[in-house]
């Protein structure tokens, strides 16, 4: 049963609510936070909104309220947000036995790879999606268009994976299907090839006009024939994601370090604690 909520003087309608709850669904229904550009996505392809527009001149409005009301479950800290972050300094530990709480061990959990991957993608918000469905493996979330910067540190950190590993590098690239997404996918590409001074190995993972026929993606209602990352469930861009990763590299070749990294750090607490 849902009611009409009134808070701050904000009173959301039956239908707002409904949108609300409906929004909500869609976070619950994976297991990663996700943004709210997505969230809109979900809603934009169900017909709940018409066009983009609707972002700036309906959606925005309702789900800030929401989140500033906590509303239908929503809250300040319901949707994640890859691009603007806190970054803590001169915060610590107070004792001695808390720093030794906090010491971590990491062996490298690459070294017996075949290939050396690394994950580029034009939706820098989906970050935890990458994240949450492949592991051990540098992201590099090109946020659209991406900057010079970041490409030029993308070739040097090519070049370094090949110096440490001596193994073939692969980068696999993930963006939309669109005149846009191929300009920035072709663009880093270009970029990355001519300030690299090693080969590699480039994959266009998606969105591809075949993947877009396997999963009856819907068209971005503003430019037709075009297609967005956000456009596909979950599940499809897990599949997508997971597909392409297991050509390259085995996740399993990492277990035997991750339990390292337990043991030691265990033993290492243990000796620092004896000796405190």
């Amino acid at each position: 049963m849902t009611m009409t909520v009134k808070r701050n003087g904000w009173s959301p309608s039956p239908e707002t609510i409904r949108i609300l709850e409906r929004a909500m669904e869609h976070v619950k229904s994976v297991p990663y936070k996700v943004s709210l550009r997505w969230v809109f996505y979900r809603l934009l392809q169900e017909g709940i909104y018409k066009d983009k527009q609707d972002y700036r001149t309906k959606f925005s409005f309702i789900f800030s309220n929401a989140r500033h009301n906590n509303i239908c479950g929503w809250h300040p800290d319901t949707i994640d947000d890859d691009t603007r972050c806190i970054h803590w300094r001169g915060v610590g530990v107070y004792t001695e036995e808390d720093a030794i709480d906090q010491i971590e061990c990491n062996f490298d959990k690459l070294q017996d790879q075949k290939n050396i991957v690394m994950l580029l993608y034009e939706a820098r918000a989906m970050t935890k999606q990458f994240a949450y469905y492949t592991k051990h493996i540098p992201l590099v979330p090109m946020g659209g268009a991406s900057s010079i910067p970041l490409r030029w540190e993308t070739a040097l950190a090519v070049t370094r994976l090949s110096k440490r590993y001596d193994k073939p590098i692969v980068l696999l690239y993930f963006g939309d299907c669109d005149k846009a997404g191929e300009i920035i996918r072709e663009t880093a590409k270009i970029d990355i090839t001519r300030w690299c001074s090693i080969p590699f190995t480039w994959e266009f993972c998606g969105l591809d006009k075949e993947q877009v026929q396997k999963y009856n993606i819907p068209e971005n209602i503003e430019k037709p024939g075009t297609y967005q990352w956000e456009a596909l469930t979950d599940q499809q861009a897990k599949e997508i994601i997971t597909d392409w990763v297991s050509k390259y590299h085995d996740p399993s070749l990492c277990e035997s370090y991750e339990k390292q990294d337990e043991e030691t750090l265990q033993r290492w607490k243990k000796r620092l604690k004896d000796d405190a």
